[in-house]
């Protein structure tokens, strides 16, 4: 099953880590229950769109974790989305992924930026 990249890369990921180290444990599990949420989200409105031939690709599409890291989360799906997403030199484009990524993407980081900004109001008091 191959991994359909959302071409999203995180800069200074160690530098992130790090950070992540220094949030409180409960923030930390509610910033990782809101991606996990979006990224099944994603892979639900992808599997719904998908041009349904034989309903395979549909039945593979699926959101787990990378390599068991509780912060990363992937959407994966037979090796040949990438034909149906994008086209081929004799089929034309049939978009599933990429439009559903760019349209909850913003979404998943205002929700992660306001569920860390609660719990922190919550175990800190308002500032």
């Amino acid at each position: 099953m191959a991994k359909i990249d959302s071409q999203t890369r995180i800069r200074n990921a160690k530098r992130l880590s790090k950070i992540l180290k220094t949030i409180p444990q409960d923030v930390q599990d509610q910033i990782t229950k809101t991606m996990e949420r979006g990224a099944i989200r994603t892979a639900k409105k992808s599997s719904d769109d998908v041009v349904k031939r034989t309903g395979e690709l549909s039945k593979s599409i699926e959101a787990r974790n990378i390599d068991n890291d509780q912060h990363r989360w992937g959407i994966y799906a037979n090796f040949y989305w990438l034909w149906v997403e994008f086209g081929t030199k004799f089929s034309s484009s049939k978009p599933f992924f990429m439009s559903h990524w760019r349209k909850l993407k913003k979404t998943l980081k205002n929700s992660i930026k306001r569920n860390v900004k609660k719990k922190l109001k919550q175990k800190y008091g308002k500032r």
